[in-house]
């Protein structure tokens, strides 16, 4: 039996092994080595088998969001006021950030989930922020530090229910004495998702908009495959993808006949972006990494290191990335349990 724990944020390094049969009640039979995330352990035939792992803990997977990403739909950065904009800030979460320092000024993000935790600038001209969930009660924060650090988790709201939820961030117009200046940053929000995540297995990914399957074309093998989209054909191994989780929170999604994982050509950050497929390139190759996202009907699929969607491209539909458009079905996939 092999075990895989790839879904616990950290686990000890060897598992207490006990056992129940017909010749043994709760024995203790030692311990088995857990070694990247995973362990394995020959059990006999009408037996129980008991692990106890010491150190092991788990965090729900995250999303996150560049303060840059702006709109009024889910997931989006919506500014009321007057907010500056900075493309070049070293440290911040994806190089910018915004602020303001006009009291009443505020930004609200929505999200669909349990808990948004935000993460901004401490600095020496930094003011009070009040925060608020849902039209409640506000909360300050104080931003202010002597030494300017960027992308530092500030707070987090409380867990909530799964659902709809509006995150208000204020100007307050006060500060902490020491500070210089009155400025609240806005850089990055990790989305903490609904409690249920989508199992490991084997899938059809079905397009919302034009009901086709996503395929390898032509059945091909070779790094670099062409991703398409084409009407289901049983038994089609190259239209059935094997949804493997990373550990944080994503997953590699790896097509059932080719053995390759579904990519990103090149790394690429731009609307537009090839996806085909490619050989497994390790953890760091986030662009072979992938966060399933629920909206109505399906999911969105994003890709982690450029966090553009999976989509078919209306103009030419060819499969590729773009950023998420509010609605937009041809964004939105269906997710088929095929064993």
């Amino acid at each position: 039996m092999n075990y895989q724990l790839s879904n616990f944020t950290s686990t000890g390094s060897s598992a207490s092994v006990y056992q129940t049969s017909s010749t043994r009640q709760l024995s203790s039979l030692g311990t088995v080595s857990v070694s990247g995330g995973s362990f394995g352990y020959t059990v006999p035939a009408n037996s129980v088998t008991t692990y106890v792992i010491q150190s092991t803990s788990y965090a729900p997977s995250a999303t996150p969001v560049n303060d840059n990403t702006t709109g009024t739909g889910a997931n989006q950065f919506n500014y009321s006021g007057t907010w500056g904009y900075y493309n070049s800030q070293s440290g911040a979460f994806d190089s910018d950030n915004h602020w303001s320092s006009t009291t009443n000024d505020y930004y609200t993000f929505q999200f669909s989930g349990q808990q948004a935790r935000v993460y901004a600038s401490m600095a020496p001209n930094n003011g009070i922020l009040a925060f608020s969930v849902d039209n409640g009660a506000e909360t300050y924060f104080d931003t202010y530090a002597a030494t300017r650090t960027d992308d530092v988790f500030l707070f987090a709201t409380p867990t909530l229910g799964n659902g709809t939820h509006t995150l208000k961030v204020r100007v307050t117009g006060l500060k902490n004495n020491a500070s210089s200046g009155y400025n609240v940053p806005a850089d990055r929000i990790d989305v903490v998702g609904a409690g249920s995540e989508v199992g490991q297995g084997i899938y059809k990914i079905v397009n919302v908009r034009n009901g086709l399957d996503l395929e390898v074309n032509s059945a091909s093998l070779a790094d670099g495959g062409t991703v398409d989209t084409y009407a289901d054909v049983a038994g089609a191994n190259n239209e059935h993808w094997n949804l493997m989780a990373v550990g944080d929170g994503s997953y590699r999604i790896v097509n059932a006949n080719s053995g390759l994982d579904l990519d990103v050509s090149g790394a690429s950050k731009a609307n537009g972006g090839t996806v085909d497929q490619w050989e497994d390139s390790g953890s760091s190759a986030t662009n072979e990494h992938w966060t399933l996202i629920p909206v109505s009907g399906g999911y969105r699929i994003v890709n982690v290191n450029s966090r553009l969607d999976l989509e078919v491209n209306g103009t030419t539909g060819k499969v590729d990335q773009w950023q998420d458009v509010s609605g937009a079905t041809n964004e939105h996939w269906t997710l088929v349990l095929t064993n």
